[in-house]
């Protein structure tokens, strides 16, 4: 018995498609997840309260993910040539745009694991203003030499970098390519323009497993027990390399991140709780060195 036949009269659509798509090669996993936010909303009051840090979504789910990276290492993990490799940091990248909003560009911090999120704010801080007012060198110089060549010539270009950062771990700093500049997974806010929802892509270059776009918080109807209840919902579109995360890591990735986020007190770190529960305050250092930040 023959297990195909041809199609009888296939159609104009499928001979056209067939013609100009080639066979899947895109490993992207899609998936997404509603938060209550409540207890999100009322922790970052507390936390801005007590360290006079003004800290917002974005750095709680920066958080929430380089825990993730620390407790799920096989999801902190991209694809070489003969292996699999395995990073020892959780670093996380996090996008920033220009002032003007026509570029977007980012940067990696490293160990989130470790870091306290007054420390997060205060590295991501630095680094968007030296993004926004062209201070930060390693920068400035990428940007300059994408902005100066042509396609054709920056494709083979990129292509080539990206060999000799991700494959060869030849260190390209003094070019403004370090090693492994995305780190394990990306977080990017898209928030501000208004997205129900919104899937980012995971960049080839980067070897990041993941990546987490936040959209805006919304009131939307929660059911509470037995009714129903308007909440403020946090809603979290995730893209995953399936190449690294099979569908019971993402699953185990995903349960992790809500529930880190629907408890924000499982952010804190252990200086901070002793803290809390001693009563005790300390204002978290404002220097202008970033903790964690991705050395150039």
């Amino acid at each position: 018995m023959r297990l195909f036949s041809p199609m009888q009269n296939p159609g104009a659509f499928r001979k056209i498609a067939a013609s100009t798509w080639r066979r899947a090669k895109d490993p992207q996993l899609f998936g997404g997840a509603d938060i209550d936010f409540t207890a999100g909303s009322a922790f970052i009051e507390r936390y801005e309260e007590r360290y006079g840090v003004k800290i917002t979504p974005t750095h709680l789910v920066g958080r929430a993910v380089g825990l993730v990276l620390a407790k799920y290492p096989k999801a902190n993990a991209k694809i070489g040539i003969w292996r699999v490799w395995q990073r020892n940091s959780a670093d996380v990248y996090f996008h920033i745009a220009t002032e003007n909003g026509e570029d977007l560009f980012g940067t990696k911090v490293g160990g989130v694991d470790r870091l306290s999120l007054a420390e997060l704010e205060r590295t991501l801080r630095i680094a968007e203003k030296g993004i926004r007012e062209m201070s930060d060198r390693g920068f400035v110089r990428s940007r300059r030499i994408m902005l100066a060549l042509p396609l054709f010539v920056l494709r083979p270009f990129i292509a080539l970098t990206s060999f000799a950062a991700n494959e060869l771990g030849i260190d390209l700093s003094s070019s403004g390519f370090a090693r492994d500049a995305f780190g394990g997974a990306m977080v990017t806010s898209v928030g501000m323009f208004g997205l129900e929802t919104g899937y980012a892509a995971l960049t080839p270059v980067a070897r990041a497993s993941m990546c987490f776009a936040i959209m805006q918080i919304r009131r939307r109807p929660w059911v509470v027990e037995d009714r129903v209840e308007p909440r403020p919902v946090l809603r979290i579109c995730a893209t995953f390399d399936h190449r690294i995360l099979d569908g019971h890591l993402a699953g185990l990735v995903s349960r992790e991140m809500e529930d880190l986020l629907s408890h924000p007190e499982k952010l804190l770190t252990e200086t901070e709780r002793a803290e809390i529960s001693g009563g005790a305050y300390t204002a978290p250092p404002r220097s202008d060195q970033p903790a964690g930040a991705d050395p150039r």
